[in-house]
């Protein structure tokens, strides 16, 4: 029975860090997708004709995305798929 429990703890752990290491290779691919120029532009450009803050002009909006988008992007590169919540 505990060869059983060992191979079951060691066939998780497998695949945890299978589940891991996809999770840092789609963030990493994600990450690299906004970084692009392109991308990056097309989104900002879709969320400002998308969201209207009447007190405020479109070029401030775009700024405050551009902002935005930044920090989302620097959030996610530090996400740490092995850290403790």
């Amino acid at each position: 029975m505990s060869e059983n429990v060992n191979v079951n703890e060691m066939a998780k752990e497998v695949v945890v860090d299978s589940v891991k290491a996809g999770l840092e290779e789609g963030k990493d691919v994600l990450v690299a997708q906004l970084k692009k120029k392109s991308f990056f532009d097309a989104l900002v450009n879709g969320l400002n004709k998308s969201i209207d803050v009447p007190f405020i002009g479109e070029d401030t909006e775009e700024k405050v995305l551009r902002g935005i988008l930044n920090v989302c992007i620097s959030a996610l590169e530090e996400v740490d798929f092995d850290g403790e919540d």
